[in-house]
């Protein structure tokens, strides 16, 4: 069972959290650029999984999180549920404030 981090606590992918049931829509997945080496093979380093039931707030999570995890060394992807499927979504705009 997949554990991600989200703004009550951990729960797992499919919404279970404290006897409740979330409905979560949004994922953003963040990987470290560096691999992991363990037993003579090479793995992706992810850093966290961040869930969002909305996209106000899937928006908000990602501004937060790439002032956080800048583009040299990390890569964040973002995915949508759709039809009970994850897909890769593309980015939402951020406005730079000046």
């Amino acid at each position: 069972m997949d554990i991600v981090n989200t703004y009550f606590g951990k729960c797992n992918l499919k919404g279970n959290f404290m006897n409740y049931e979330f409905d979560y829509n949004y994922l953003i997945k963040i990987i470290s650029k560096e691999k992991v080496m363990y037993e003579d093979a090479e793995y992706e380093n992810i850093i966290g999984k961040f869930c969002y039931s909305d996209k106000r707030t899937f928006k908000q999570g990602y501004e937060k999180l790439s002032k956080k995890y800048n583009d040299e060394q990390f890569k964040i992807l973002t995915y949508q549920k759709i039809r009970r499927s994850w897909y890769e979504c593309p980015k939402p705009r951020i406005r730079i404030k000046k």
